[in-house]
């Protein structure tokens, strides 16, 4: 898996390479990119994330179809998934829910911490 950070017009996003964690032959082979989490988001994050992992497991299937900028997922070879389908396809592996969850979560709040 490969994780990359931007900027751009002021904007940050997160591009998570899953090709391998897709079974493909390369990370880059499948991709999703987020947007930063609003105020709103990243506060019903914290909530749910007090409440348990499923509760935040939850929360983060419900705002990702919508946190979801771009990704290259596909129902046919010509038909793109929704961002609510994609999300859907991916919750069904563990393993792509975990890592999702992890980089968000790592690209929205290592920004909140205070600084030292």
């Amino acid at each position: 898996m490969f994780v990359k950070s931007t900027m751009k017009d002021g904007k940050r996003s997160l591009r998570i390479d899953l090709g391998h964690l897709l079974g493909m032959d390369n990370p880059e082979d499948a991709h999703v990119t987020f947007r930063e989490l609003t105020v709103g988001e990243a506060l019903g994050w914290r909530t749910e994330s007090k409440n348990g992992e499923e509760s935040l497991a939850e929360y983060c299937r419900k705002i990702f179809p919508d946190v979801i900028i771009e990704h290259d997922l596909y129902k046919t070879p010509e038909e793109k998934m929704s961002s609510k389908e994609a999300v859907d396809f991916l919750w069904e592996k563990f393993s792509t829910t975990v890592a999702l969850t992890e980089e968000v979560s790592r690209f929205n709040f290592f920004i909140l911490k205070p600084k030292r």
